[in-house]
């Protein structure tokens, strides 16, 4: 039977904290269109119901990603910038396509040193949902503003749904908090990156796949919105390198990989 796999936002929504839990990938069974559903989007209803009811502040846009990408934006105020999206998304599909394999150790008692191995998701399709912050929880979760589901149920591809909770305000200052910005970059990341954990770890594998997957993703965050600020590498090497995600030390970029990367500039405004 096909599932619902669940992924949230380590970095997006918190600072690093050295006690948050360890979560793993949550699982459900994949919701049906509901046939009685007039709405505008079932497809991505079916997923948070609200969306029956909210209208969309903009036409649904399709990005000429390599992926096929939709955003749809039902907050009053907000703005999403799709030239700086479309940039994002190809930077990550082009980072994931490197081959890229990170030294990593997770410092626990049964296992210590293994290696990352970051490629792209084999999927056929994403969409990005952005919904006021005061609506109900997002799916399968309670307190996260970010989430992104990955659908397995055609035998033709995956697709995935990230769905981005805002503060529903006109002009967000977006150096002052940038957690909407660190959210985006979290999920495009979620979306487009698959991290496999090479070693040997019994029957606790699932546990730390998913974990590796939130790590890389959250620490990419981080790193990605200090160089959208311009803040200099030794910087952002040094506020990081003793910094942890569930408890974990977070992956800090080569300088060459953080001077390298674009600055994407806002993309929720």
């Amino acid at each position: 039977m096909a599932v619902l796999a669940v992924l949230g936002p380590v970095a997006a929504a918190c600072s690093p904290d050295k006690n948050s839990p360890v979560q793993t990938a949550v699982h459900f069974k994949i919701p049906t269109v509901d046939p009685l559903d007039t709405s505008s989007h079932p497809d991505i209803a079916r997923f948070y119901p609200a969306l029956r009811v909210l209208q969309i502040s903009e036409k649904p846009t399709h990005l000429e990603t390599t992926v096929p990408t939709t955003i749809y934006n039902f907050t009053k105020n907000r703005r999403f910038d799709h030239n700086n999206a479309k940039t994002a998304f190809e930077y990550y599909e082009l980072f994931a396509g490197s081959n890229r394999s990170i030294n990593y150790s997770f410092h626990f008692q049964m296992f210590d040193e293994t290696i990352l191995l970051l490629t792209k998701r084999q999927i056929i399709e994403r969409s990005f949902i952005l919904v006021p912050l005061d609506g109900p929880s997002l799916p399968y979760s309670t307190d996260e503003t970010a989430v992104t589901l990955y659908d397995d149920s055609q035998p033709t591809g995956v697709k995935t749904y990230s769905f981005i909770k805002l503060e529903d305000v006109k002009n967000a200052n977006q150096v002052q908090d940038p957690t909407d910005y660190r959210k985006f970059m979290t999920e495009a990341c979620q979306s487009t990156i698959l991290v496999k954990l090479r070693t040997d770890i019994s029957n606790r594998l699932p546990v730390y796949q998913h974990l590796s997957q939130e790590i890389v993703c959250g620490s990419l965050s981080y790193a990605l919105d200090d160089r959208n600020k311009n803040v200099p590498y030794e910087t952002y090497k040094n506020k990081f390198r003793n910094m942890v995600l569930y408890g974990f030390p977070m992956i800090i970029l080569s300088q060459n990989d953080y001077l390298s990367a674009p600055q994407f500039g806002d993309i929720i405004k």
